[in-house]
């Protein structure tokens, strides 16, 4: 299919960051198919540059333009972290849509780390602090919101597979024990490497 296709072209221009294809990537984004044209937004927003940031403000601001496409914009515009991406969003919050606001509102706080819901004047605030900041000074503080909140899920992450091996051991402990050798053996191709150790210990 062409929308498989142009997906794996996509994604080989967002690894290489090559622009040489972004009149053909602003084409794409008015593709009757969804999925093409979600594929080039995310990648005109991974490359950036006028001509890429300009045609993502005209996608939020055309009439014409579903919501859910403008939805898969706004939330690849958080993705990308950058100050251009961040002003982008921080005028959504004054659209009509509500679903648009909303999720311009969860993508800034992708962003930021902050939680403010739908309360403008808080962001306003926030972005009159934070568009002062030198290009440097934004990464730096960008970069270590996000390395917090890898953290945060790698801790809940290890929560739950402890968790799970708990219940493993639990269910184990109550079984017939007719069942318990096939039961084990289940447990062999489990993708948790502490349940795998579990089944042959």
């Amino acid at each position: 299919p062409i929308s498989e296709v142009f997906q794996a072209i996509a994604s080989a221009i967002r690894v290489q960051k090559d622009n040489r294809f972004l009149e053909e990537l602003i084409d794409a984004t008015d593709a009757e198919s969804n999925s093409v044209r979600q594929d080039a937004i995310t990648t005109l927003v991974e490359l950036g540059g006028i001509k890429a940031w300009t045609r993502l403000q005209a996608i939020l601001v055309d009439l014409k333009i579903d919501s859910q496409t403008k939805q898969h914009t706004i939330k690849a515009l958080g993705s990308s972290g950058t100050k251009v991406a961040t002003l982008i969003l921080m005028e959504q919050l004054t659209k009509l849509d509500e679903k648009e606001v909303a999720a311009a509102a969860a993508a800034l706080s992708d962003i930021s780390g902050l939680d403010y819901g739908l309360d403008l004047p808080r962001w306003r605030a926030w972005w009159e602090i934070q568009k002062e900041l030198p290009d440097e000074k934004w990464l730096e503080a960008r970069l270590s919101y996000q390395s917090k909140r890898a953290k945060r899920l790698q801790s809940e992450l290890e929560s739950s597979r402890n968790q799970v091996l708990r219940l493993h051991q639990q269910l184990f402990a109550r079984m017939p024990a007719a069942d318990k050798l096939g039961y084990l053996q289940s447990l062999a191709g489990d993708e948790q490497p502490l349940i795998r150790l579990q089944s042959i210990s």
